[in-house]
């Protein structure tokens, strides 16, 4: 099961996936949102279990990363990876989790764990809408 992460802070995206390769999963990593958005019309794209994405990065924020692909992958998992201690903004009905820097391990592979075995079960059929609110 795979996991991609996008930040442009390639060492913060390095550790997230180290993190999470220690607990068995595959990770591809990107540095660049828009790299990111030309990866996934490709033909080499396979859908993630999620896609994890900070928010503040240079030219294209994770909320325009997040809205851009929820448009073509509308079953597709979000994790959004940020510093700031509120959000409030609507694209966060689109997010499966968040989870705030500095990471806590423990939760980001509890995370990755419900995450993969949602993915394993099928695309699920609730409303997480209030959640980020």
């Amino acid at each position: 099961m795979e996991f991609h992460i996008i930040d442009d802070y390639s060492y913060v995206g390095e550790v997230i996936a180290e993190a999470l390769k220690a607990e068995g999963y595959s990770t591809r990593l990107f540095s660049c949102p828009s790299e990111y958005i030309r990866f996934s019309k490709s033909e080499m794209f396979i859908p993630p279990v999620a896609i994890l994405t900070d928010i503040k990065m240079p030219k294209m924020s994770g909320y325009e990363l997040i809205d851009q692909l929820h448009s073509r992958l509308p079953n597709q998992k979000f994790v959004v990876i940020s510093a700031t201690p509120s959000i409030n903004h609507p694209t966060m009905r689109k997010v499966s989790a968040l989870l705030h820097k500095p990471l806590n391990f423990e939760l980001l592979v509890e995370t990755a764990a419900s995450l993969a075995a949602s993915h394993s079960i099928g695309p699920e059929q609730t409303e997480n809408a209030d959640q980020f609110t």
